[in-house]
């Protein structure tokens, strides 16, 4: 009986090699998919107004620095209201799918933007996609899909920065990163960017449901997306994310982004007034390093913008999905399906 279920086990583990060196093959011939997209047409502007709305949108809403710094450590490490030089070189290890590294973002032409083109910039604000037709697979996931006049605003604003030298490591693609490139898991992003609503004096739902379903990438946490299944939304927007994942800094705990809807038990903010929800952004006050929560950034949004998102959370349709608290020991809570 033994020897049987040992010459099973050898064959199923033959057979398990076989199928990954075929895998790994495949992906050798396929090599490193380029993607035909449209041309931008985007150029950079001069005009200080469009200047003065990128440099905003960088530092705040879209939080650009918050993975353009030159580290993590770097990154906690700053001050509520605090600008930082996007000079690149944070990593992440995501296991088998690779290590993905920031740019440097300034104007440098040796390691910075210094050497790129307008078109360029664009399309991989746009698509993901450089104007080699290769994929920033980090940019077509992680970032937001942005109008053509957020990513004006936004070259206007990079074009503006001086040289700061400062080359990074070049990004690692790991088996399962290039299985999934090579058969489509990653594509560029083509999810349509949010209506565009501009500034005002006054606070303004609509401004904030433009935020935070755009520049500021709120939906793409606190909602369960599926990153393994095209980004499809398993359930109701805003109602926590899909899975918890591991902490960053510490293996023994994991992290959600907490349902946001105005549920009365399941809604992690229906308790807060505005001017707590207002208070606990502007205090820039990272609560654990593992937070996937951009703080520093966001402590950079005006008052203003802070409570139209306030007011736009509270008006959202109430969701019982009960998220679990959003740092937590591992396996310590069941998630809820969609």
């Amino acid at each position: 009986m033994k020897r049987k279920l040992l010459i099973a086990l050898g064959v199923l583990v033959g057979l398990l090699v076989v199928l990954v060196g075929g895998l790994v093959a495949c992906a050798k011939v396929k090599g490193d998919p380029t993607f035909a997209v449209a041309n931008t047409g985007l150029r950079a502007s001069t005009d200080p107004a469009l200047i003065a709305e990128g440099e905003y949108l960088f530092h705040g809403p879209m939080h650009c620095t918050a993975c353009h710094d030159s580290s993590k450590e770097a990154a906690f490490a700053r001050k509520a209201g605090e600008k930082v030089e996007p000079i690149g070189g944070m990593d992440w290890d995501m296991g088998p799918i690779g290590r993905p590294v920031s740019a440097n973002l300034t104007s440098d032409k040796a390691t910075g933007l210094g050497g790129k083109s307008d078109e360029h910039i664009a399309r991989v604000l746009k698509y993901g996609v450089g104007e080699d037709g290769k994929l920033r697979i980090f940019m077509a996931l992680a970032v937001a899909s942005v109008t053509d006049h957020e990513i004006v605003a936004l070259l206007s604003y990079v074009r503006t920065l001086p040289p700061k030298e400062h080359a990074v490591r070049p990004e690692e693609l790991g088996l399962m990163g290039r299985l999934m490139l090579a058969f489509g898991a990653f594509k560029p992003k083509f999810m349509p960017a949010a209506t565009y609503v501009a500034a005002s004096d006054s606070a303004d739902p609509k401004r904030g449901e433009y935020i935070a379903n755009g520049p500021g990438l709120c939906f793409g946490c606190h909602s369960p997306y599926d990153f393994m299944d095209g980004m499809k939304l398993k359930g109701v927007k805003f109602s926590g994310c899909l899975e918890a994942e591991q902490g960053h800094e510490d293996p023994k705990v994991e992290v959600c982004p907490p349902n946001l809807t105005p549920h009365p038990t399941a809604g992690h903010i229906t308790a807060w007034t505005e001017d707590q929800f207002l208070a606990r952004f502007k205090s820039g006050a990272y609560s654990s390093k593992d937070s996937p929560m951009p703080w520093t950034n966001f402590s950079n949004m005006t008052d203003t913008d802070l409570r139209s998102i306030y007011r736009y959370l509270r008006a959202l349709p109430p969701s019982a999905r009960n998220s679990g608290p959003p740092i937590r020991p591992v396996g310590s809570f069941k998630m809820p399906k969609g």
